[in-house]
Order: structure tokens, then sequence, then C-alpha cells
């Protein structure tokens, strides 16, 4: 008997250092970047780019800023140098929508890879390891490019600094009580960094405005108008110092919801705004939106994916697409605003089809009747050009949803707990023995190995639940849902047995108590994250 159960406690100690291996990517699930894995690309035409050689990206990267925060009417402005960027179509305003969860790290990688990020980054975001997945920094760096970065210290966790950045400094994002140090350790660095000319690319990515909303909530009447003006006068400094072949991109990894926080799949924190903003590429003509028009203009804003930034950039570059990249371009939502001497019918076809070639190597799209750019060339126009992005994207679609996804790891995790599921049967089988297992249905069985059954099942339906975006945002029904039946059990259990026949009625009273102390607890919060517009008991409270 002794023997058996250091078996099983071994076993079990065995199978949980695997899981929880498994679990915090101590054997690194991702997409390797194969470095021998050249993209064969054949130009139609020119091999220019719509950046000149000496232009730079400048990427200011505002952590958790709403879309409404930028895009506003008249009456509430709060980035008034932003919104007359906008107004005289000096910079070009998109919306992003994300695929939760929207928590920084997955973000990140989404952003500079075009890839489609799972609630295990959740757990990575607090255990960050370096990205191995092709991404737009190391396109940026194969073109003998020099970056250079400050902010969230989550960037030099994903990329060596020692490899990918001339000069960094980051801040650390779980101080959340930091409202002002978190960012002016990014700010202080500006003036030097914008008199330079060694580096082709820099990242600013400022927490400030996020920790505002963990602590007071985007409504908050002085800290976020005060954050949002602070960013408002980096971004005109930024602005004022641009040659005229750089492109600056304002952006955010993700937005915030209405209670302040994210991670979850609302409109406001899978919605982020983008600005490209130039002084060469656009806004050299004078442009002015009348106050009338603004809110058509707010309004007739065009929503894109997250990813296709990445692809979008690998054109305006001239790069390869990163190799993992699912994000199709929306250069025709550009091309309008670009300047007459940029509308090269030669680079747009070329973007079109490295997007596409780079799209089909990865998701093998197995048609026959393949896209000839060749002919496209020949019978181009701008009218063509949202056509053909939209059929590239119909066709990306239909794979994604066709495919079956990667699930190495989940399937490594699920079958970890099936085993640890069969380990304790096992243990209870043997321990109980079997006559005792089949009673349980009777009235023989004790209260505590009931419970002891009903604990297993409940560890095991909660471990499976993790693995459902779904259930991890609303994880409080789960536990809503064990407590009830935890309650009924016991209770079932004990009049049953008849333990308390003297105090039946008493105990009857504390039960039906519990149960209804646990339905308020349950109404002050029952619409969870999905229908957090539905007001349940805790907003009626509020009122």
């Amino acid at each position: 008997m002794l023997n058996f159960q250091i078996l099983i406690y071994f076993s079990l100690f065995v199978t949980f250092v695997l899981y929880n291996a498994v679990f915090f990517n101590l054997f690194n699930f991702q997409l390797p970047y194969s470095k021998n894995k050249t993209q064969h690309r054949k130009n139609v035409g020119s091999n220019n780019s719509f950046i000149g050689q000496n232009g730079r990206l400048i990427i200011v990267l505002i952590d958790a800023m709403r879309y409404d925060f930028i895009f506003e009417s008249n009456d509430k402005i709060r980035m008034p140098f932003v919104h007359r960027l906008i107004r005289e179509k000096k910079a070009i305003p998109f919306k992003l929508t994300a695929s939760p969860p929207t928590v920084t790290l997955p973000r990140i990688k989404a952003l500079v890879s075009g890839i489609i990020p799972e609630f295990i980054d959740i757990l990575w975001n607090f255990n960050t390891t370096n990205l191995l997945e092709d991404n737009l920094l190391k396109k940026f760096k194969e073109k003998n490019k020099s970056i250079i970065f400050y902010g969230d210290d989550t960037w030099l966790k994903l990329f060596n600094p020692e490899e990918y950045f001339i000069r960094y400094e980051g801040t650390t994002s779980f101080i959340a009580s930091d409202y002002d140090e978190v960012d002016s350790n990014v700010s202080r660095h500006l003036n030097f960094e914008l008199e330079q000319t060694d580096w082709d690319m820099m990242i600013l990515h400022y927490l400030g405005l996020d920790h505002v909303g963990h602590i007071e909530g985007p409504y908050a009447p002085l800290n976020i108008r005060r954050k949002l003006h602070e960013m408002d006068q980096i971004i005109k400094k930024i602005y004022s110092k641009l040659n005229n072949e750089d492109l600056f991109l304002i952006l955010s990894d993700h937005g915030m919801a209405n209670e302040g926080g994210h991670g979850g799949s609302s409109q406001m924190e899978i919605t982020t705004p983008v600005l490209f903003a130039s002084k060469g590429l656009f806004g050299q003509k004078y442009h002015f939106v009348k106050d009338e028009e603004i809110s058509n203009l707010m309004n007739s804003i065009k929503i894109r994916n997250q990813i296709d930034l990445v692809s979008t950039i690998s054109c305006l570059f001239n790069l390869d697409v990163p190799e993992h990249n699912k994000g199709i371009i929306f250069l025709s939502d550009l091309i309008n605003n670009l300047e007459e001497y940029n509308r090269d019918k030669s680079l747009i076809i070329n973007c079109l089809k490295n997007n596409y070639d780079q799209l089909n190597s990865l998701l093998n799209f197995d048609d026959e009747n393949d896209f000839s750019f060749e002919k496209i060339h020949e019978n181009f126009d701008e009218k063509s050009l949202e056509h053909l992005e939209q059929m590239i994207r119909n066709r990306v679609e239909q794979k994604l949803n066709s495919e079956k996804k990667n699930k190495d790891q989940n399937f490594y995790l699920i079958s970890l707990i099936l085993v640890m599921f069969v380990i304790l049967t096992i243990y209870i089988i043997r321990v109980n023995g079997m006559k005792r297992l089949l009673k349980l249905s009777h009235l023989r069985v004790s209260k505590d190995y009931g419970l002891r059954i009903f604990f297993l099942f409940s560890f095991t339906l909660h471990l499976i639940s993790l693995f459902s975006s779904s259930f991890i945002e609303e994880e409080h029904q789960i536990w809503y849902f064990i407590g009830t039946t935890q309650v009924y059990l016991i209770f079932f259990i004990t009049i049953r047995q008849k333990l308390y026949v003297t105090q039946s009625k008493q105990q009857l009273f504390y039960f039906m108590l519990l149960l209804i102390i646990i339905r308020f607890m349950r109404g002050i919060n029952q619409t969870g994250n999905k229908w957090i517009h539905v007001k349940d008991l805790g907003d009626y409270l509020k009122e």
C-alpha cells in the first residue's frame, strides 16, 4: 500500500512539473524563424519604395489609448495638434481591430510579426521570452538599419537589446500608481535623439495613460486629459523634426474598457487608433476640413485588422513581409492621400504580389488560378486596387476559417490534465475500493468522499475551461456554477444521510440563506465582459 501511494504521489509530481513547464512555455512553443528560408520576390517593374533610402520610421505607441481619445468631435478635443493634423490631412487615420487577449505582450507580437496570438500569451506577459517569430525589427536589421527604443521593458525581453538596439532604456509596466515618471523616463531622451542621424527606426512606448486607466478609469476628469495633452505635445515635437521622407506612426497596442482595465473583447478594448503622418508622402498641399464636415470625417474612418499594419509597413519600406504574417496590406486606403509622384503603379503591384506570395507560402491557398500580376500590371487602375486587396483578404479568411490551427501546446496541456485525472481516479478507487465507488449514488457514501469527487471534477472542469478565450473572459461563471453546486451537494448529502435530524430545520435555513447570499453576489456582476453593456445589480447599486 505504501509503495502504491509513493508511486501515485511521484506520478502526480512529475505530471504537475511537466504541466507547468508547458504552461509557462519552458519548451518555447513559438513559430521559429527560418533563417535559411528566403522569399522569392519577382518585382514587376520598379525596384523603388514609397519611403526613400533616407526615410525613417518613428513609432509612438501610447499604451491603452482608446480611439475615442483621438477621434473626437470639436466640443471635447483633448489632443488639439493631432486633431489639426487629421483636419489638414497631414495624418491619415484608421481604426485597428485587435483580437483578444488585449494585453501588451500579445499585442506587440501582432504589431511586429502579423501573427494572431492566443490567450496563453497572457501568462507570457509576465514570463516574457524572446520573440522567435519573424518580425519587422528583424527585417529592418537585415537591411542594416539601426533601431533605438525607449519605453515598456516588455520590448527588451522580446528583443535582445544588445542585438537589436543601438540605444535603449526600459521602464517597468507594473507600478500602476506611477503616472508621470514612467513617461518622463522616455521623453527625456527625445531632444537628444531627434538631433541624431544614426538611427533609422525609433520606437517609443508610453505607459502613463494605461496606468491612469487602471487606477481611475477612462473618464477620470483630470489625469486622462492631462496625459492626453502631454502625449499631444510629444507628438507635436516629433512631427516638427520630421524629414520629408520620414513616416510617423501614432498608435496603441490595445484600448481600455469603460471600467479602466483591459484584456477582454469589448469594443473599447479591441479597437485602437493609428495615424500615418508624414511631411513628404502626403500633406504637402493645404487642406482643411470645415467644422460642419469634421463629424462625417471622424465617422468615415476605415477599420482594418491590427495585424494588417505589418504588411503595410513592409510595403512602404520595401521590406520582405515577415514569414508568419497573416495580415493584408491596406494600401488602397492610403493611395488617394499620396502625392502624385508617389502613385507608382509598379510599386503598388509589387506590394500586392509580395504580400500575396508570402501569404500563399504560409497558408498554401492551393489555387489553380493564381493572380497573374503581370497581366494586372497591364490593365491596372486605382479602382481595381481595393478589389484586389479584398480578394486576397477573402482568400486568407477562408483559409483561416477552414485551417486546423496548430494546437501542439494545447494538446500537451489537455493530455497532462487527463493524465492527472486518471492518476487521481486510480488512487481514489484503490484507496476507497471499487464497491464503495459504485455506491456513490446510494446513501452510504460519506460526505467527505462525495465532496472529494466533486472537487476533482471542479478542478478538471476549471482547467479545461482555460483553453477557451470566452471562458477566460467569463471565468466568474465557472465559479458561480461550482459554488452553487457545492452548496447543493453538501445540502443533499446532509439531508439524505440524516446526520443532523434534530437540527434539520436549522440546517435547511442555513443552506437557503447561503444560496440567497450566493445569488445576491452573482447579481452584483453577472454580465461579465461580453455583455458589459447590460445592466446588472451592481450598476443599479451605483446609481
